[in-house]
Protein backbone atom coordinates (compact mmCIF):
# COMPACT_ATOMS: atom_id res chain seq x y z
CA UNK A 1 0.00 0.00 0.00
CA UNK A 2 2.79 2.19 1.36
CA UNK A 3 4.69 2.04 -2.82
CA UNK A 4 1.65 2.80 -3.92
CA UNK A 5 0.74 6.41 -2.28
CA UNK A 6 4.23 7.08 -3.50
CA UNK A 7 3.76 5.92 -6.55
CA UNK A 8 0.84 8.45 -7.09
CA UNK A 9 2.51 11.22 -5.19
CA UNK A 10 5.37 10.88 -7.49
CA UNK A 11 3.24 10.95 -10.82
CA UNK A 12 1.20 13.93 -9.90
CA UNK A 13 3.97 15.67 -8.81
CA UNK A 14 5.88 14.88 -11.90
CA UNK A 15 2.34 16.05 -14.22
CA UNK A 16 2.27 19.81 -15.53
CA UNK A 17 -0.60 21.95 -14.08
CA UNK A 18 -2.82 23.28 -16.56
CA UNK A 19 -2.24 26.94 -16.29
CA UNK A 20 1.75 25.85 -17.00
CA UNK A 21 0.72 23.80 -20.10
CA UNK A 22 -1.02 26.46 -21.69
CA UNK A 23 1.53 29.10 -21.19
CA UNK A 24 4.49 27.54 -22.29
CA UNK A 25 5.48 26.81 -26.53
CA UNK A 26 8.30 25.32 -27.55
CA UNK A 27 9.75 24.13 -31.00
CA UNK A 28 11.93 24.98 -33.72
CA UNK A 29 12.08 28.84 -34.47
CA UNK A 30 13.80 31.01 -36.68
CA UNK A 31 16.18 33.32 -35.55
CA UNK A 32 15.01 36.94 -37.31
CA UNK A 33 17.60 39.49 -36.26
CA UNK A 34 19.96 40.31 -33.52
CA UNK A 35 20.40 43.91 -32.63
CA UNK A 36 22.90 45.40 -30.20
CA UNK A 37 22.42 48.62 -28.70
CA UNK A 38 25.18 50.61 -26.75
CA UNK A 39 24.51 53.67 -24.82
CA UNK A 40 26.41 55.89 -22.69
CA UNK A 41 25.09 55.84 -18.81
CA UNK A 42 26.87 58.68 -16.89
CA UNK A 43 27.66 57.44 -13.20
CA UNK A 44 29.78 59.33 -10.40
CA UNK A 45 33.48 60.05 -10.97
CA UNK A 46 35.56 59.21 -8.30
CA UNK A 47 39.33 60.51 -7.74
CA UNK A 48 41.47 59.75 -5.56
CA UNK A 49 44.89 60.65 -4.89
CA UNK A 50 47.62 59.43 -2.46
CA UNK A 51 51.04 60.45 -1.13
CA UNK A 52 54.28 58.55 -3.17
CA UNK A 53 56.43 58.03 -0.40
CA UNK A 54 59.66 59.39 -1.04
CA UNK A 55 63.00 59.95 0.91
CA UNK A 56 63.19 62.63 3.36
CA UNK A 57 63.94 66.31 2.17
CA UNK A 58 62.99 65.32 -1.07
CA UNK A 59 60.04 66.65 -3.13
CA UNK A 60 56.72 64.88 -2.45
CA UNK A 61 54.64 63.90 -5.25
CA UNK A 62 51.10 62.84 -5.33
CA UNK A 63 49.20 60.44 -7.79
CA UNK A 64 46.21 61.11 -8.62
CA UNK A 65 43.24 58.54 -10.37
CA UNK A 66 39.80 59.31 -11.50
CA UNK A 67 37.27 57.31 -12.71
CA UNK A 68 35.43 58.10 -16.05
CA UNK A 69 32.18 60.11 -15.89
CA UNK A 70 30.03 57.59 -17.69
CA UNK A 71 30.14 53.93 -18.63
CA UNK A 72 29.40 51.72 -21.93
CA UNK A 73 25.95 49.67 -21.98
CA UNK A 74 24.99 46.68 -23.78
CA UNK A 75 21.69 45.64 -24.52
CA UNK A 76 20.79 42.89 -26.85
CA UNK A 77 17.37 42.53 -28.88
CA UNK A 78 16.84 39.26 -30.07
CA UNK A 79 13.69 38.33 -32.40
CA UNK A 80 12.82 35.13 -33.60
CA UNK A 81 9.57 33.33 -34.87
CA UNK A 82 7.90 30.56 -33.29
CA UNK A 83 5.37 29.23 -34.98
CA UNK A 84 2.83 31.92 -35.70
CA UNK A 85 4.16 34.49 -33.53
CA UNK A 86 7.15 36.69 -33.75
CA UNK A 87 8.52 37.36 -30.15
CA UNK A 88 11.46 39.91 -29.27
CA UNK A 89 13.20 39.51 -26.21
CA UNK A 90 15.85 41.73 -24.76
CA UNK A 91 18.94 41.54 -22.39
CA UNK A 92 21.47 42.61 -20.57
CA UNK A 93 25.03 42.94 -21.98
CA UNK A 94 26.78 44.17 -19.06
CA UNK A 95 28.81 41.92 -17.16
CA UNK A 96 31.75 39.81 -18.93
CA UNK A 97 30.26 36.40 -18.13
CA UNK A 98 26.97 37.29 -20.09
CA UNK A 99 26.54 35.41 -23.41
CA UNK A 100 26.97 37.37 -26.94
CA UNK A 101 23.89 36.30 -28.95
CA UNK A 102 25.20 38.01 -32.02
CA UNK A 103 27.47 35.29 -32.46
CA UNK A 104 24.51 33.56 -33.70
CA UNK A 105 23.77 33.17 -37.31
CA UNK A 106 20.51 35.15 -39.00
CA UNK A 107 17.84 32.57 -40.59
CA UNK A 108 19.02 29.98 -38.98
CA UNK A 109 16.79 27.46 -37.20
CA UNK A 110 17.16 27.31 -33.44
CA UNK A 111 15.50 25.31 -30.66
CA UNK A 112 13.62 27.86 -28.27
CA UNK A 113 10.67 27.75 -25.43
CA UNK A 114 8.05 30.28 -24.52
CA UNK A 115 7.16 30.07 -20.59
CA UNK A 116 5.43 32.75 -19.30
CA UNK A 117 7.44 36.08 -20.13
CA UNK A 118 10.87 34.44 -20.87
CA UNK A 119 12.19 33.09 -23.65
CA UNK A 120 14.58 30.14 -23.69
CA UNK A 121 16.95 29.53 -26.61
CA UNK A 122 19.57 26.35 -27.11
CA UNK A 123 22.89 27.96 -27.66
CA UNK A 124 25.11 25.81 -30.42
CA UNK A 125 27.12 25.01 -27.11
CA UNK A 126 23.73 22.81 -26.22
CA UNK A 127 23.08 25.55 -22.93
CA UNK A 128 19.80 27.60 -22.37
CA UNK A 129 19.84 31.24 -23.20
CA UNK A 130 17.21 32.74 -21.27
CA UNK A 131 15.87 36.25 -22.10
CA UNK A 132 12.59 38.38 -21.36
CA UNK A 133 9.81 38.75 -23.45
CA UNK A 134 9.33 42.62 -24.52
CA UNK A 135 7.24 42.42 -27.20
CA UNK A 136 5.23 39.05 -29.32
CA UNK A 137 3.39 39.94 -32.31
CA UNK A 138 1.19 37.42 -34.14
CA UNK A 139 3.30 36.98 -37.65
CA UNK A 140 0.14 38.52 -40.29
CA UNK A 141 2.57 37.15 -43.42
CA UNK A 142 2.24 33.28 -42.20
CA UNK A 143 -2.06 34.61 -41.72
CA UNK A 144 -2.43 35.74 -45.04
CA UNK A 145 -0.76 33.05 -46.60
CA UNK A 146 -2.92 30.34 -44.67
CA UNK A 147 -6.04 32.06 -46.04
CA UNK A 148 -5.34 32.75 -49.43
CA UNK A 149 -4.74 28.47 -49.37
Amino acid sequence: MKPMIILALTIACALPTPAAAESSSCGMAVLQDVDVSTTLVPQASITTARNRRAKPGAVQDWWAYSTPGARLSKRYLVTVRLNDMVYTAEASGDGFWTYDPSTLVINDAIHACVVKNRLRLTRPDGKDYSIKIVRAVRDQVELVETASR
